[in-house]
């Protein structure tokens, strides 16, 4: 596993053997994104979807190439691929 601050290339060389025969390799370049600065988000009223919809995103910058979980209580956890989303909570208050 890699944590980078900053976005880097890595040359990845995987090799394969037979005990006493043949060897080959395959080298692939392989971007790491760097992760989110943040796990701050902001939250807005989205009444185009409902009256108890919230949009919710991360807050500052790109969030291209990584996946979210948002875990919302009762009503279970959801993934997104681009940072954002919008929820409709089905029941008010606690």
């Amino acid at each position: 596993m890699y944590s980078t601050t900053a976005t880097q290339t890595y040359v990845v060389t995987l090799t394969a053997k037979i005990a006493g025969g043949c060897e080959d390799d395959f080298t692939k370049q392989v971007t790491v994104s760097e992760g989110p600065k943040t796990c701050d988000f902001d939250f807005a009223n989205d009444y185009t979807v409902g009256l108890r919809a919230i949009k919710l995103s991360p807050t500052g910058g790109s969030t291209l190439g990584i996946d979210y979980t948002w875990v919302l209580g009762r009503e279970g956890s959801k993934i997104s691929t681009d940072g954002g989303l919008t929820h409709t909570w089905q029941n008010e208050g606690p």
